[in-house]
């Protein structure tokens, strides 16, 4: 038995091979790697994308957290303070301390609200975390001019017997976001 070699006796440099190589329909190494750096460059942009839909993600619901802690932290402090029976004289414009029957069991007790480093302090503990400030305003309603005015604390005394309406504001930041309640 003969092997033949695919480079037959008429054909120097193996035209046939060569011509039956290129009726296969492959592709070139210059064509897959084109192809595969294409590839790679839509992939890096896909993860990219991905990867800024996971950052806006976690911030939004960062964002909704933070609302959420600041909301029931104002409707807390507005359900207590509308049953204080009085607002204490040491109260300012970056804390407020009343007293009332807050509980509903006909005790009464004290409650005081103010901002220590970035955090609300309820009673001396700690409460909500975020808080860049508190700031309450008073006013009281003057019969003579029949309109409600902003009421300093200190102002005079016995001004805490005076409040007619508290109006308490919250603000909060986190990693670059901002919240305003009031």
């Amino acid at each position: 038995m003969r092997i033949r070699s695919p480079f037959s006796k008429g054909d120097k440099g193996g035209g046939a091979f060569l011509s039956s190589l290129r009726q296969e329909g492959g592709f070139t190494l210059a064509e897959l790697l084109v192809t595969m750096l294409i590839m790679m460059i839509l992939i890096i942009g896909l993860g990219g994308m991905i990867q800024s839909g996971a950052r806006s993600s976690t911030a939004s619901y960062n964002l909704v957290r933070m609302e959420e802690a600041a909301n029931e932290a104002v409707n807390t402090m507005t359900r207590q303070i509308r049953v204080a029976t009085s607002i204490s004289p040491d109260s300012d414009n970056s804390q407020i301390i009343f007293s009332g029957d807050l509980n509903g069991d006909d005790t009464i007790t004290n409650q005081a609200f103010r901002v220590e480093d970035g955090v609300l302090v309820k009673d001396g503990q700690p409460w909500v975390d975020g808080v860049s400030s508190l700031t309450v305003t008073y006013y009281w309603y003057d019969m003579a001019i029949r309109e409600e005015v902003e009421l300093e604390p200190g102002q005079f005394p016995g001004w805490n017997d005076m409040i007619h309406r508290v109006l308490v504001t919250l603000e909060m930041s986190m990693d670059s976001m901002d919240v305003a309640l009031k």
